[in-house]
C-alpha cells in the first residue's frame, strides 16, 4: 500500500516529467550534497575587453565607457565562472537584448550558442579559450543586427538537465554593448 502511494501523482504535468526523466524522482528523494566540480555552472564576472576589441573595431576614438562594436564583425569576451567549464556538460548561451526602439516599437532578443563554425556577419560564438575557471569567447554580431544599445546576461545549463533549469547572469554596474552602424 505504501509503494502505490509513493508513486502516485495528482500533477500530469509532474508525471510525464518524471516519466522522460526517471532521474528526476531519484534526485528527489535523495538529496545530495554537490561537490565542487558537479555544481551547477554560473557566471560571476564578464570582460568585454574594451580596449582591445574598441582597437579592432576602429571605435576607440570614442570617449565613453561602454564597447562599441560595429556590427558583423567578431569581438572577444571573457566570462568567470564558479567553476571550470567542462564542454561535455555545460552549455553556455549569450543573450543580447535591446530595449524598444522608438523608430521600429520592437525590441530585439540575439540568443547566441556556442558554435563549431561562426560564420560571416551572422550571429555565433566559439570558445576561442577555457582555461581553469575562465572561458575566452569569441562572439560574432550580425550584419543586420539593430543598431543601438544591447544588455549583455550569460545563460548556463547543464546538458541533458530535466529539471531545465538556467542560471543566468546579468552584467552590472549597467555594462552594456552598443552597435553601430557600419562605416
Amino acid at each position: 500500500m505504501k509503494h502505490f502511494f509513493t508513486n502516485w501523482r495528482t500533477d500530469p504535468v509532474e508525471s510525464r516529467r518524471e516519466q522522460e526523466c526517471p532521474d528526476l524522482t531519484h534526485e528527489r528523494n535523495n538529496t545530495r550534497i554537490l561537490k565542487e566540480q558537479e555544481a551547477e555552472l554560473k557566471a560571476v564576472i564578464i570582460n568585454f575587453h574594451i580596449k582591445e576589441n574598441s582597437e579592432a573595431h576602429n571605435t576607440d576614438q570614442y570617449e565613453v565607457e561602454h564597447l562599441i562594436l560595429k556590427r558583423g564583425q567578431a569581438f572577444d569576451i571573457t566570462v568567470k565562472f564558479n567553476r571550470a567549464y567542462n564542454p561535455q556538460t555545460d552549455f553556455i548561451t549569450l543573450q543580447f537584448a535591446t530595449d524598444k526602439n522608438p523608430h521600429q516599437n520592437e525590441a530585439f532578443t540575439a540568443r547566441v550558442e556556442i558554435q563549431d563554425v561562426l560564420l560571416l556577419s551572422k550571429w555565433g560564438m566559439q570558445v576561442k579559450e577555457a582555461s581553469g575557471n575562465t572561458v575566452c569567447l569569441s562572439v560574432m554580431s550580425s550584419a543586420q543586427a539593430m543598431i543601438g544599445c544591447y544588455d549583455v546576461k550569460v545563460e548556463t545549463k547543464r546538458k541533458g538537465s530535466c529539471s531545465g533549469e538556467i542560471s543566468q547572469y546579468r552584467c552590472k554596474n549597467g555594462e552594456q554593448i552598443w552597435f553601430m552602424e557600419d562605416s
